[in-house]
């Protein structure tokens, strides 16, 4: 150690400034090994979809050559939902933003709503927990059911429903659309619950 020091420049301290960088910025250098890390995860992803959209995941599995029935959890989705937390969703405009789930989404929303109804009155303990962090709005599940309704009426065709419920079905028909693919359902949902509000879906069956 050096007890008086006396007037140095900077190469005496060791250093000196230089006229360009030695080196880019550190956030520049690491941005191959990130997207390297991304593309390699990816391609984890990307397998690990294939193999789960092709794969018999239902419960139980019916074996017929063996002729058992074999209870597992090949229905969890933990590979997929580990595979969606390393990514972000694909853009909505994305021509492949999603496969179509008809109204799979719906019936989760009124398994979220029974849960907290029957919370009201048993420990939550004793029931299936709610969706999605409670991040379900809460609106009449009576008007989901109808559009479930009327979906599975299109499907097996609206002309084999009665008198009233053909009237219901046309009146539904008017603020919501055939669900071909994917979409968001909230407008849908809330022109029903104005429906049911109004009086209108009572009013057609009556007048028929």
């Amino acid at each position: 150690m050096v007890g008086k020091l006396g007037k140095m420049d900077d190469t005496d301290r060791g250093m000196r400034r230089l006229d360009v960088k030695i080196q880019d910025k550190y956030s520049v250098r690491c941005t191959p090994q990130r997207i390297g890390a991304l593309n390699d995860t990816i391609t984890w992803i990307r397998q690990t979809l294939t193999v789960e959209l092709n794969s018999a995941n239902d419960n139980p599995l019916y074996d017929v050559d063996e002729g058992l029935v074999r209870s597992g959890g090949n229905f969890s989705g933990f590979h997929v939902g580990l595979g969606m937390c390393c990514t972000h969703p694909l853009p909505e405009d994305h021509p492949e933003a999603g496969t179509h789930h008809g109204f799979k989404g719906a019936q989760l929303a009124i398994s979220a709503l029974t849960a907290e109804a029957l919370n009201a009155c048993n420990p939550m303990t004793v029931f299936s927990r709610s969706t999605a962090c409670h991040n379900q709005d809460k609106v009449s599940m009576g008007a989901i059911h109808l559009l479930i309704l009327c979906q599975a009426a299109d499907l097996r065709g609206p002309d084999k429903l009665a008198p009233g419920t053909r009237r219901v079905y046309d009146v539904v028909c008017e603020v919501s659309s055939y669900v071909k693919g994917d979409r968001e359902l909230r407008d849908d949902i809330e022109n029903v619950v104005g429906l049911i509000d109004s009086g209108a879906l009572v009013k057609a069956v009556e007048e028929g």
